[in-house]
């Protein structure tokens, strides 16, 4: 006997001696023959023919879309099922999940309602015909005050979440290469450890408190006076500074340190000119983008935070580098760059800020900027949006130095705001949500939030 197809792309024969094996390749339909020869001393030849017609269906596949699902807990998803294949669409029968503790599933028709339960992952499965199609869930908690972790939306110096990449770091050992230059028309007359202790302790203690033990500053000084290139009234202060000339000035002072200055680890460089030298008037932050700072050899990156001093360092001491760092590590100024008057320079959050009034009877940071950098984690706070005992607006679309944080009740009048504190039983309200502090003991603070 012999036996062939008539199509070996859909079926093909295997055997001999009248035992074969047919092998489906793909799907479609063939014509399997058989010869059938008899021969014998009896008998004359003969031989018959014999079609088998064979069908190769298609296996059945089932497959869920989408293939992944993110949910929180409590929310629900809905995942598509396509079944293809076999003689004929078989149904679904059963959508089941691999950990209820994490999802579960109800089967409706063609598609399969997801809840998620809580926080984990579990694989998806749907059967149909004997064949199974699976998808997977995730499950994740938000993070503790999300409603609160605002955005930023106005540049590397602002309130919101997350801090600019091209920011200080908040934590660990931050160094600190520090520079002492004086000008041609401008000589030092004070030597640079005396200069140096202008701002320590003060700047180290303020970053070994304020952190709670998160971040510690190191300054490491090089003692000497280095004589910068141009007089001290060309570099564009006090009126036209800009970001270039701001970056020359730096740019100057790393130059004349190179030869003997190992700056290759720093974190910032701080660049102490002589207290004396009139024509510097103030010492801003320096905060260019990634890649855009100060070069210096041995270094394949940018120092890319910075800051100088100037003639207020004798007034704000210390409590300056406290300041410009906080530009540093992204935070925004408080006070009003243009103030409907020069009175109310402080119309916003008054002594409550170092990045507000410098040298005020709150020269701390707040409770917010602390979370933003880290200092204070997410179970530390209650988003109301409020603050304890002292309760502050923030909106992350006002810039630096327009009024980002405001402290409530409103009063542009009231430079100070220190008699803004709740006391027991006093309450402030905006936008509907009403903030009252029912009680004040040694240790804490109990707070009632009342929301529309």
């Amino acid at each position: 006997m012999a036996l062939a197809s008539a199509n070996p792309a859909v079926a093909i024969i295997s055997g001999s001696a009248g035992q074969y094996t047919v092998t489906a390749v793909s799907p479609g339909s063939t014509t399997l023959t058989a010869v059938v020869s008899a021969v014998g001393p009896a008998l004359a030849s003969a031989s018959r023919t014999l079609d088998i017609p064979v069908t190769v269906v298609a296996p059945v596949v089932v497959t869920l879309m989408p293939g992944t699902l993110a949910l929180r807990p409590g929310a629900s998803g809905v995942l598509t099922v396509a079944v293809s294949g076999g003689a004929t669409i078989p149904t679904v029968q059963a959508c089941t999940s691999s950990n209820v503790a994490v999802a579960t599933t109800a089967l409706r028709g063609s598609t399969c309602t997801v809840t998620a339960v809580g926080p984990d992952s579990a694989v998806l499965e749907v059967t149909s015909g004997g064949a199974r199609g699976s998808a997977l869930v995730t499950v994740t908690v938000p993070p503790p005050n999300a409603a609160c972790r605002l955005p930023s939306r106005t540049g590397s110096v602002a309130f919101g979440f997350p801090r600019n990449a091209s920011r200080l770091r908040s934590t660990g050992t931050v160094r600190a290469t520090v520079l002492f230059v004086d000008f041609s028309d401008a000589p030092a007359m004070r030597t640079t450890h005396g200069v140096l202790n202008i701002i320590q302790p003060t700047a180290g203690t303020f970053f070994t408190a304020h952190p709670y033990g998160a971040m510690s500053l190191v300054l490491e000084p090089q003692q000497r006076w280095l004589r910068m290139s141009r007089l001290s009234t060309q570099y564009g202060w006090p009126n036209d500074v800009t970001f270039e000339s701001h970056r020359l000035f730096l740019q100057d002072a790393a130059d004349l340190a190179a030869p003997f200055t190992d700056m290759s680890a720093a974190d910032l460089l701080v660049v102490m000119t002589n207290p004396d030298a009139g024509a510097i008037t103030f010492g801003p932050a320096f905060v260019p983008n990634t890649g855009g700072g100060i070069r210096v050899p041995w270094r394949a990156t940018s120092i890319d935070n910075a800051t100088n001093s100037g003639r207020a360092l004798t007034g704000w001491g210390g409590l300056w580098l406290a300041h410009e760092m906080g530009h540093l590590l992204s935070l925004p100024d408080l006070y009003d760059f243009a103030p409907p008057t020069p009175a109310q320079t402080h119309l916003h959050v008054g002594e409550w800020s170092i990045m507000g009034f410098i040298s005020g009877r709150g020269g701390e940071f707040s409770a917010f900027e602390r979370w933003q950098l880290g200092w204070l984690a997410d179970e530390q706070l209650v988003c109301a949006p409020a603050a304890t005992s002292l309760a502050c607006f923030i909106d992350t679309q006002v810039a630096s130095g327009r009024g980002t944080m405001r402290v409530l009740p409103f009063a542009d009048t009231d430079q100070s705001k220190l008699t803004r504190a709740l006391t027991p039983g006093q309450s402030v309200t905006l936008g509907g949500v009403n903030i009252t502090l029912v009680s004040r003991t040694e240790g804490s603070d109990v707070v009632r939030v009342v929301r529309p």
